[in-house]
């Protein structure tokens, strides 16, 4: 199956398709060949993977996500073609699971304030006290491959952790080895949510104008799964008038949207 791979990959990937011989899968950039003649494409997220774009592969037969998730294909589309569409969820799991725990280090222990303290001199004027793992009431929503890690890492450093996931059977929540929680009660318990859900009609805007006036205390928001997961605009405007909640944004809507001032 001659395959094209129609974003930049990482050289770990091309290393492994040099030592298994992999003469049909070729980077988009080296083929000069007939486009009638690929079979398969292999994308990241970039790439918005509708009827337009597959117009140009008449004898597409499958798309690979090279990563979680489907949003940037249109899957319904993709079906009524007969074009096989399958991803690769493990393959940066670990790594999301790194940077959302650098995310909440971050905003814990207030590395962007004293940054900016020490460069404009005022030290630690105005500089609140750091909290500890011991402090956090952590929400997990969407407690798979990601949410899994994130959540037995804080239990492990001392957090209280509680989840939400609508997927799994209660046999797969008790090997989880956390309380799972409704929605509403969960974000009014807790002081630090972070997200790793899919984007689905469910999960579209699932922080709210309605979540945020659930919060009557300081919390931190942690983005790290879909921009429109979170409603950015309804954000942006709250945080001009209530700095009552910290916000770390990994994703957000419309990316790149750079007019975004939160």
């Amino acid at each position: 199956m001659k395959t094209l791979v129609v974003e930049k990959i990482p050289a770990k990937f091309w290393n492994l398709v040099k030592e298994r011989n992999l003469e049909n899968v070729i980077p988009q950039n080296e083929y000069f060949g007939d486009f009638n003649k690929i079979e398969a494409i292999i994308l990241r997220t970039r790439i918005n993977c509708n009827k337009d774009y597959i117009a140009k592969f008449p004898n597409l037969k499958l798309i690979i996500r090279a990563g979680t998730g489907y949003d940037n294909i249109d899957v319904n589309y993709m079906k009524l073609k007969g074009i096989a569409v399958c991803n690769t969820p493990e393959a940066n799991a670990q790594s999301a699971f790194e940077h959302t725990l650098s995310l909440i280090l971050a905003v814990m222990k207030q590395l962007n304030y004293a940054r900016n303290n020490v460069m404009d001199g005022s030290w630690k004027s105005g500089f609140e006290y750091n909290i500890e793992f011991a402090d956090l009431k952590v929400l997990v929503v969407g407690v798979g491959r990601i949410g899994t890690r994130v959540a037995s890492t804080l239990q492990f450093l001392g957090a209280e952790v509680k989840g939400i996931d609508p997927y799994l059977s209660d046999l797969e929540k008790t090997a989880k080895n956390i309380d799972f929680v409704d929605y509403n009660k969960g974000v009014k318990w807790d002081n630090l949510i972070t997200y790793h859900c899919p984007l689905t009609e469910e999960t579209f805007h699932y922080f709210n104008m309605d979540t945020f006036e659930m919060i009557n205390k300081k919390i931190i928001l942690i983005n790290a799964s879909r921009g429109p997961v979170v409603d950015n605009t309804m954000l942006e405007e709250k945080l001009s008038k209530d700095r009552n909640i910290f916000v770390v944004l990994d994703v957000w809507e419309n990316e790149p949207d750079y007019s975004l001032d939160l």
